[in-house]
């Protein structure tokens, strides 16, 4: 088989499959089940079986905001969960 080729802070979900000779460039992300069959250039987000291209991080301080919004609001919900007893 050939070898397949992963940039750096690449990121892949649960179940990911890259075909042989594919290159995964720089800060890409592939979704969960996503079936790799082309190069993914840098700093693209691929789903699907097969994989297209679905978003592009142009803007790293956007989506350090998007993330950190995410997460506020995560915990927000997070404090009206009650724990079960036992």
């Amino acid at each position: 088989g050939g070898h397949v080729q992963l940039g750096n802070k690449v990121r892949c979900g649960v179940g990911v499959l890259i075909k042989p000779f594919v290159k995964i460039g720089d800060g890409a992300r592939l979704g969960m089940g996503a079936v790799v069959n082309r190069d993914v250039p840098a700093g693209e987000v691929w789903v699907g079986n097969p994989a297209e291209e679905i978003s592009k991080f142009k803007n790293r301080r956007l989506r350090m905001v998007e993330l950190e919004e995410y997460q506020v609001e995560w915990l927000e919900r997070s404090k009206d969960v009650r724990p079960r007893e036992i």
